[in-house]
C-alpha cells in the first residue's frame, strides 16, 4: 500500500524520516490507517484513487418556514406602591443604614462602603439586624 505523506514524521519501526510529498510504502494496513489517523498520511491511496470521476449532487432549497406572531396588544401597567415607613425619608435623601458589622470594627454600609464605626456619619442608623 502506498500513501502520500502530508506531515513530516520519523517511522517508530525503520527509524526513516519521510517529508511532506514523500510516498510512503507499507504492506500493514493496521500501521496505515494508525498513521492516517494521527495526520500523517492521506486518507485515500493514489494507487486506488479513480480518475475522472463524476459525481452527481442533488440539491435543494432550504426554505424555513417562519411562524406568524401577532402583534400584541397595548397593554396598560398600573404600578401601586405601599410605603409602610414609620419616619419616611424626604425627597432627594437616601437613607443609609448599617448593613452588617464586619470583623475588626468594620461596618458595610448600605451605600456599599466598608468604615470603621468611628467613620460612621451621625445621621446614620445603626440596628441590631433585626
Amino acid at each position: 500500500m502506498k500513501l502520500k505523506v502530508i506531515k513530516k514524521f520519523r517511522d517508530k519501526f525503520t527509524r526513516i524520516i519521510y517529508n511532506i510529498g514523500d510516498t510512503y510504502e507499507t504492506k500493514s494496513k493496521k500501521r496505515a490507517v494508525t498513521l492516517q489517523n494521527k495526520g500523517f498520511l492521506e486518507t485515500k491511496s493514489p494507487e486506488n484513487k479513480p480518475k475522472n470521476t463524476k459525481i452527481k449532487v442533488k440539491t435543494t432549497e432550504f426554505k424555513p418556514e417562519m411562524p406568524k406572531i401577532e402583534p400584541l396588544e397595548d397593554v396598560e401597567t398600573t404600578l401601586t406602591t405601599t410605603v409602610e415607613d414609620e419616619d419616611p425619608v424626604p425627597p432627594g435623601e437616601i437613607e443609609i443604614y448599617v448593613v452588617k458589622q464586619k470583623l475588626g470594627g468594620w461596618y458595610e454600609l448600605s451605600d456599599g462602603r466598608v468604615v470603621r464605626k468611628s467613620e460612621i456619619p451621625d445621621d446614620v442608623i445603626i440596628t441590631d439586624g433585626d
